[in-house]
């Protein structure tokens, strides 16, 4: 079940997680969005749902994100007004469109990727030692920081989900015994 199937009320888990919107959007936006130019949502609203970048336009944006042909997630642009300017926000929400073939953490990975590529310096490599420490916590893996850092816009993410799709494979049969529910 998804939260909307189970008629109970939301209540907010953080300041940056207001709604279930949020809840889906972290695994595809938060860690895309730690070092480098882009930023989770647009203005002030859609926090992990929307993406924007410091310098890339929107539509260099908008382009570099639908060739990637994410399974499961569509872009749309949205405009909103920014809470302290009063201007309008622009930039690009990330929306399910089929949440079977879904695999949420792939559009962050492409962000840091991306990053490297439209930027004029690697985000990953520019990063002082305190927000390197900080991106291998919340990352897991030194070794993918390593690599985001010696190949920037030509890391061989499929390599890397490779992996991670085979460890999560046998981390499920691991732990199939103790299962309550199957």
């Amino acid at each position: 079940m998804r939260w909307s199937e189970t008629g109970l009320n939301w209540v907010p888990t953080s300041a940056g997680i207001q709604d279930f919107a949020a809840v889906q959007g972290y695994p595809m936006t938060g860690l895309g969005t730690y070092l480098g130019g882009f930023r989770s949502g647009v203005g002030n609203q859609h926090i992990f749902r929307g993406v924007s970048h410091k310098i890339a336009t929107r539509d260099v944006l908008e382009k570099e994100l639908r060739a990637l042909n994410l399974a499961g997630v569509q872009f749309r642009v949205i405009s909103v007004p920014n809470a302290k300017t009063g201007q309008p926000a622009v930039g690009l929400y990330a929306e399910i469109t089929d949440y079977d073939a879904w695999r949420p953490t792939e559009l962050g990975f492409q962000l840091m990727r991306l990053a490297c590529k439209l930027e004029p310096k690697n985000p990953f490599t520019a990063a002082k030692p305190g927000e390197q420490n900080g991106f291998i916590r919340h990352m897991g893996s030194e070794a993918f920081m390593r690599a985001l850092q010696r190949d920037g816009a030509r890391i061989d993410l499929d390599f890397w989900f490779k992996q991670w799709r085979e460890q999560a494979r046998l981390y499920q049969e691991k732990s199939k015994r103790y299962w309550l529910y199957q």
